[in-house]
């Protein structure tokens, strides 16, 4: 089942890069491949859109988002150190 749903998303959404469409139009294109054999799946609506994302990104060639998984940063990435977020109140 995994391997379906891993084969339908991906497979859709190359076929949106192959077609040209934006990334809102290949979300349409992949929610109709999925929705009739996945739509019933726990938390479906709440991760489809990353899901969408990051299928889009890689048929696109964009790894970034693959990359920063495995811990690589990317240039505009500084450490969390350097994001200077406010300081906690004890």
């Amino acid at each position: 089942m995994t391997r379906d749903f891993v084969t339908t998303l991906y497979g859709a959404a190359e076929m949106s890069v192959v077609k040209g469409r934006t990334l809102k139009e290949a979300f349409a294109a992949i929610r109709e491949a999925m929705d009739t054999k996945f739509g019933s799946f726990a938390i479906y609506e709440h991760c489809l859109p990353f899901n969408v994302a990051r299928a889009f990104d890689e048929a696109s060639g964009n790894r970034r988002s693959c990359d920063l998984d495995r811990g690589a940063r990317s240039p505009d990435v500084g450490s969390p150190a350097s994001l200077n977020y406010p300081a906690k109140r004890s």
